[in-house]
């Protein structure tokens, strides 16, 4: 069963899924402009995060197809930022994502800032692994979303730091 719930951010109580306080890392180097991960837009990485890109056809979630892996494990943090595509609208490649996806929870939507733009972004409760957040971006081949998920809440949080980094510096 899938909640969602309005737009809001939650930023002016300082309560809610947006609150978390973190400031993105510092950037150590730029993906996106050829190997190993030919993207339709260039984001920026943390220090000692691995990119790699993934086979075309491997994996496919919700009409989105994963084109790279960010691994952030070298840095110290377990999980991925993974970058996928798609043909939908920035909203609507999310809201298909996470149709795609099992026991989801606590589902939040708000429109952001992405890089020098504007998109849209979501978090979520996943029943085996914590908490989730993704964006997602218009380009001129359809969608970009990125999204952030660790192996529980703890890594998750460790993870944000990049994940915003990549967000921010999204061209």
């Amino acid at each position: 069963m899938l909640s969602v719930a309005g737009c809001g951010d939650g930023a002016e109580s300082g309560t809610g899924p947006w609150s978390d306080g973190v400031s993105p890392a510092a950037s150590a180097t730029k993906i996106g402009a050829g190997e190993p991960c030919p993207l339709p837009v260039t984001m920026d990485i943390a220090e000692k995060w691995e990119p790699q890109g993934v086979p075309a056809g491997t994996f496919q979630q919700g009409g989105l197809e994963l084109v790279c892996e960010v691994d952030a494990k070298p840095a110290g943090p377990v999980g991925f930022i993974r970058v996928w595509t798609g043909a939908a609208q920035p909203r609507a490649a999310l809201e298909a994502y996470l149709a795609d996806q099992k026991d989801t929870s606590e589902i939040t939507y708000r429109d952001t800032e992405v890089g020098s733009g504007t998109g849209t972004e979501v978090v979520w409760k996943s029943g085996d692994s914590g908490r989730k957040r993704a964006f997602a971006a218009a380009t001129p081949a359809g969608a970009v979303v990125v999204v952030a998920g660790g192996i529980d809440d703890e890594e998750y949080e460790a993870l944000l730091p990049g994940y915003l980094l990549a967000k921010n510096s999204l061209a």
